[in-house]
């Protein structure tokens, strides 16, 4: 064998055994990601709700490919902040498929830019209408779309849209 085939045959072996490492070490990440972000299911989407019991909850459908709705997640996170103690709490549902590598890569760095202070979760895509539904029985496919529910458990209002936001604070300094 010639010293250029051998240099060729290490160059691939290296280049090979990076790809390995970094694919391996991309994975380790996405695992650590998986734990701080909730995969949400109908199940588990209401025993957090029915967990809320007592609480003001605000629940928030939202996707990568929306812009308002990465806009507002920061938003979001100072509204639980500052009515927390009121007992007011904010859930964070992506629709966006936990399964895109990319796009939970994306979620997960949204939400880390949105505080720790809600519940930050994502769902299976093909549980999206199922999980959109529990709240309400016809989804109509827009997001962001909040729903704001009361201590009761029952919704007080439905917001649709990127300018709900503002309505949204409005309706939580009556509320608190």
């Amino acid at each position: 064998m010639s010293i250029k085939k051998i240099i060729i045959l290490s160059v691939l072996l290296v280049v090979l055994a990076s790809g390995f490492l970094l694919t391996n070490s991309f994975l380790n990440k996405q695992d650590k990601i998986k734990q701080k972000v909730k995969i949400l299911s109908v199940t588990s989407l209401k025993k957090t709700l029915d967990k809320s019991k007592g609480s003001v909850v605000l629940v928030s459908y939202w996707a990568t490919w929306c812009d308002s709705c990465k806009v507002n997640l920061k938003e979001l996170g100072n509204l639980q902040k500052k009515y927390k103690s009121q007992g007011f709490r904010v859930i964070g549902v992506s629709v966006d498929d936990v399964e895109d590598l990319f796009k939970f890569s994306l979620v997960k760095f949204l939400y880390s830019n949105a505080g720790s202070y809600f519940l930050k979760a994502i769902m299976k895509k093909d549980k999206t209408k199922e999980i959109m539904t529990v709240l309400e029985k016809k989804w109509i496919e827009i997001v962001p779309i909040y729903y704001l529910i009361g201590r009761d458990k029952k919704i007080i209002k439905k917001f649709v849209g990127s300018r709900s936001l503002k309505e949204i604070k409005s309706v939580l300094k009556k509320l608190f």
